[in-house]
């Protein structure tokens, strides 16, 4: 299954999620400051493909998500129409992305750690995003 394919079914079914939990009000009125964030995700030292990258609002709020392609290189998704992240600290977790079972419409997702090294799916880092264009590297372990 190529990347784009991949991307776009694992950041849909995380949408569908974050929408189901925070209800389907997302009227542009609504939507808080966002900054764009993209950056590269490495694991002891190397680029990592497939990984989930998950940013949280420590004031709560939409996570938004990404999934880092061959290179490490990740761009976060806000909504269906929104790139980024709401601007203010978040909390970072990661996960192994699975493909898509065959018989299921929705990707496997964080409750399995794939091939990620032991502990490193409970790593949970702090940063700050903030108003425009953000580049926010990860690294596994700091």
């Amino acid at each position: 299954m190529n990347w784009s394919l991949r991307f776009f079914a694992g950041t849909s079914f995380v949408l569908g999620m974050c929408l189901s939990l925070n209800g389907c009000s997302g009227a542009p009125g609504d939507q808080p400051d966002l900054g764009t964030v993209r950056g590269t995700i490495t694991i002891d030292g190397q680029p990592r493909e497939d990984i989930l990258i998950y940013f949280t609002p420590a004031d709560g709020g939409r996570p938004s998500t990404g999934l880092s392609k061959q290179d490490g290189e990740y761009e976060l998704v806000y909504s269906t129409s929104a790139m980024g992240a709401k601007c203010g600290k978040h909390t970072v977790t990661i996960a192994k992305y699975n493909e898509i079972d065959q018989n299921a419409a929705i990707p496997v997702m964080p409750d399995s750690k794939g091939d990620l090294p032991e502990g490193y799916v409970d790593i949970k880092k702090t940063v700050d995003v903030k108003p425009g264009k953000n580049v926010i590297h990860l690294s596994y372990p700091e």
